[in-house]
């Protein structure tokens, strides 16, 4: 089987769940906002804090501003797992069903051919592969591409001169 039929069949099981992650990048794009915001907002009360004269309501505003925004980030991350976890699990019993029926229809000469360890342990664990997959890699492999333009934007936004010449010699380091 080529590796493009492959992912289209895994992302046929997904079908009915669509709206699942759909709701998770939903979730995923405020996690990387707030990612990218606080640090920022720590740079910003560290500049108040190196003014002659120091504003203690600004760096207050600040801390609450960020304490806001860490809490709704984290509680985000746990709607977000529940979600996925929740999708997977559905996706999971789907793929899991539809193996046991294929197992069901083998052969005696089949069974007897295999091992049933080998057998056992090709589904375990390719199945428990595949829940990882729908429940992280996926939304992380997509969270990850966007915190890296997030960076490279902000970095831009910050100070262009400095982040084109960083551009400009990371490639020649890797």
């Amino acid at each position: 089987m080529k590796k493009k039929s492959l992912l289209v069949n895994l992302l046929k099981y997904m079908k009915g769940y669509h709206w699942y992650y759909i709701f998770g990048l939903l979730m995923m794009a405020f996690i990387v906002v707030v990612d990218l915001l606080v640090p920022y907002i720590t740079g910003r009360t560290l500049a108040i804090l190196g003014e002659d004269i120091i504003d203690f309501n600004k760096i207050l505003i600040l801390l609450i501003v960020s304490f806001i925004l860490v809490v709704s980030a984290s509680i985000l991350t746990y709607a977000q797992t529940m979600v996925l976890n929740h999708a997977g699990h559905r996706i999971i019993l789907g793929i899991r069903s539809k193996v046991m029926s294929h197992i069901q229809t083998l052969s005696h000469d089949q069974f007897n051919n295999i091992p049933v360890g080998k057998l056992v342990t090709r589904v375990t664990s390719d199945v428990n592969v595949l829940w990882d997959m729908y429940t992280h890699i996926i939304l992380n492999l997509i969270k990850n591409i966007v915190t890296i333009i997030g960076v490279f934007v902000a970095m831009f936004m910050l100070n262009s001169s400095l982040a084109l010449i960083l551009l400009v010699i990371v490639p020649f380091l890797l």
